[in-house]
C-alpha cells in the first residue's frame, strides 16, 4: 500500500510540470526570450523524466544512467545562464559566468559510481539557491509590484527548489535520506505550481494592460 501512495506522487510530481509549460507555451510568443528558455528548459525535464520511466520499466539502466547524468549538467549550467540573464549584478553575473569551470569538473567526478553524486548535487544546489536569493532581492529593491513578474516568480521556483532538496541531497546515501525521498517528488510539485503561478499572474496583468 505504502508503494502504491509514493508511485501515484512520483507521477504526480512527474505531470505536475505540465501546468507551466502548458501556460507557457500559450504566451510563448510574447515572453522575453529568457523565458522561452525557460519553457524548453521544463520541456526537456519532463521528456527526460518520462524517459526514465520508460527505460525503467523496460529495464534500459544504461539509458536511464546516461539521460539522467547528462540531465544534470545541464540542469545547473541553464539555471546559472537564466541567473546570470535576469541578474543586474555585475559580480553576480561574473560568478555565474564563470561557474561551469567548478560544475563541469565536479560533474565529470560524479559521473563514476560512488558517493560523490550527492556532493556535487548539493554544492550546485547551494550555489545556485545563495544566487537566486540575490535575484529576488534585486527583485523587490527594484519594482513594488513583483507579483506581476514572470521573472519574480522563476527565481522563487528556482530557490524553493535548491533550498529544499540539498537538504535531501546531503543525506542521499543514508538511511534516512531513502526514507525521505519521497517528499522530494512534494518540493516538485509545489516548485511547478510557484512556475504556474508565475506564468497565470503573467497572463493576467497582461489581460489587464490590454483592456485599459
Amino acid at each position: 500500500m505504502e508503494q502504491d501512495w509514493v508511485f501515484y506522487l512520483q507521477v504526480i510530481s512527474t505531470l505536475s510540470v505540465l501546468l507551466p509549460i502548458v501556460l507557457g507555451s500559450v504566451h510563448f510568443k510574447g515572453i522575453d526570450y529568457i523565458f522561452k528558455g525557460f519553457v524548453l528548459f521544463l520541456m526537456a525535464g519532463f521528456v527526460v523524466d518520462m524517459a526514465g520511466g520508460i527505460f525503467a520499466l523496460t529495464g534500459f539502466t544504461e539509458g536511464n544512467y546516461v539521460s539522467k547524468y547528462v540531465y544534470n549538467i545541464f540542469e545547473p549550467l541553464f539555471l546559472c545562464w537564466i541567473l546570470g540573464k535576469i541578474s543586474s549584478n555585475s559580480r553576480l553575473k561574473f560568478l555565474l559566468k564563470i561557474a561551469w569551470i567548478i560544475i563541469i569538473p565536479l560533474w565529470l567526478i560524479s559521473v563514476f559510481p560512488n558517493d560523490f553524486f550527492s556532493i556535487y548535487k548539493t554544492t550546485t544546489q547551494i550555489f545556485i539557491a545563495f544566487a537566486s536569493s540575490f535575484c529576488i532581492l534585486e527583485f523587490v529593491e527594484e519594482d513594488s509590484r513583483i507579483t506581476d513578474k514572470l521573472g519574480f516568480w522563476v527565481l522563487i521556483g528556482i530557490f524553493f527548489y535548491n533550498f529544499c532538496t540539498f537538504f535531501f541531497m546531503s543525506f542521499l546515501n543514508s538511511t534516512l535520506g531513502l526514507n525521505l525521498w519521497y517528499l522530494h517528488n512534494v518540493i516538485n510539485v509545489v516548485t511547478n505550481l510557484i512556475y504556474f503561478l508565475g506564468f497565470y499572474f503573467y497572463s493576467s496583468s497582461k489581460i489587464k494592460l490590454d483592456r485599459q
